[in-house]
């Protein structure tokens, strides 16, 4: 049967030619249209209701009214719990401190909270209009690594990041075993949150993708972004998926 899906949060450098060649394997691609409506960076309640410039879904949803969607696949929240927002998360290193000890978790359990509103308020945009039977499937992701690793871009002329590392230092958090154990922590609630909303109880017709322990050590190109290989080991686990959905 024929599905007309909404992918949202596509890696910047995915054009037409490679987004059909990776949905291919599982059927006829009749046609590709990419539009650009988001920033390097951007945030969940950027995606979802931004007032202050063009795209937010919920603020300008032109480009949803009309459409015929058997699916909406919505990638979004992973700049709001390591990007920018991580040093709000994160206590001022002292002795006797250690692991989670360093997170504030109380801060933290309300953004999980603001970030809930964001995905209730995408259910309510989507339910006006695309429909309320339309389901919505999005994912989290997998544990990051603090290196220090940028994002080179443009040959390397430009980078971008690193984003974890400097605000472990600016707090003073040094040891590595700490930050494996707070960015777990940190990605491991998110995910539990994302669960809980795909269950009774929580929004309608709202799947979830947990896709952590996907991806090694190697599989990284930076803090936050795998490399191409990582990329398409997490894209055939989210294409099957898709294929799954009614």
């Amino acid at each position: 049967m024929a599905k007309n899906i909404y992918i949202g949060n596509l890696n910047y450098d995915t054009t037409e030619d490679t987004l059909r060649a990776a949905f291919a394997a599982y059927g006829e691609v009749t046609s590709v249209n990419i539009v650009t409506v988001a920033n390097p960076g951007a945030e969940l309640e950027d995606l979802v209701k931004s007032s202050n410039r063009d795209w937010g879904l919920a603020t300008n949803p032109d480009w949803l009214k009309g459409q015929q969607y058997d699916l909406v696949l919505f990638s979004g929240g992973g700049n709001d719990i390591v990007g920018d927002e991580l040093i709000n998360y994160l206590k001022q290193w002292r002795e006797g401190l250690k692991g989670t000890e360093l997170v504030k978790e109380t801060v933290f359990q309300r953004k999980l909270d603001d970030m809930e509103d964001q995905y209730r308020t995408l259910r309510k945009t989507v339910d006006r209009f695309v429909g309320k039977s339309t389901p919505i499937l999005t994912h989290g992701y997998d544990y990051a690594h603090a290196t220090g690793q940028g994002l080179d871009l443009i040959g390397g002329i430009l980078t971008v990041g690193p984003w974890i590392l400097p605000n472990f230092k600016k707090k003073k958090i040094d040891k590595q075993s700490d930050h494996r154990i707070i960015l777990k922590y940190l990605v491991n609630e998110f995910n539990k949150r994302l669960a809980q909303l795909s269950k009774a109880g929580g929004i309608e017709q709202f799947r979830y993708i947990n896709l952590r322990g996907q991806l090694q050590a190697n599989d990284w190109d930076d803090e936050l972004h795998p490399t191409a290989g990582g990329r398409d080991r997490l894209a055939k686990v989210v294409r099957k998926r898709i294929v799954e959905v009614d």
